[in-house]
């Protein structure tokens, strides 16, 4: 149980330069619990690819499709959701950064759960900083 709320913690940090409500905080918490009972990742894998080190693992590739899928980032096909990512950002970067990092990331992997993977890898690379997503 310590290592989840340990992960949880870290969900937040790397989704979020700015400060989380206490709703948003509890719906990272709720959606990465969920995630991880769904898809059983070993919490490690998701801890290196906190840091940048993304293993080819099923299980993470699901785990990144279910929490960013639960987060209203990517839709059911695994594509971004691009209106709602501004949206989100708002505050935090301008458009036209936003946009190119989108363009970069755009993934032609067959499946949605692939497509999601890419995503997340490709933001971790191309992202000048790691912008909030949730």
């Amino acid at each position: 149980m310590q290592k989840l709320l340990v992960f949880v913690v870290q969900m937040c940090l790397i989704l979020s330069i700015q400060a989380l409500t206490i709703e948003e905080k509890a719906t990272v918490t709720k959606i990465g619990k969920k995630c991880i009972e769904e898809t059983k990742v070993d919490v490690k894998l998701v801890e290196k690819g906190e840091r940048g080190e993304f293993a080819d693992d099923p299980k993470l590739k699901e785990f990144v499709f279910c929490f960013l899928k639960a987060s209203d980032i990517i839709n059911a096909d695994g594509y971004p959701k691009p209106d709602e990512i501004k949206v989100r950002l708002a505050n935090d970067a301008p458009v036209s950064e936003i946009d190119d990092v989108l363009s970069q990331c755009e993934s032609k992997a067959a499946t949605p759960v692939d497509r999601a993977a890419d995503l997340w890898k490709c933001y971790w690379k191309k992202s000048p900083v790691h912008i909030p997503l949730q």
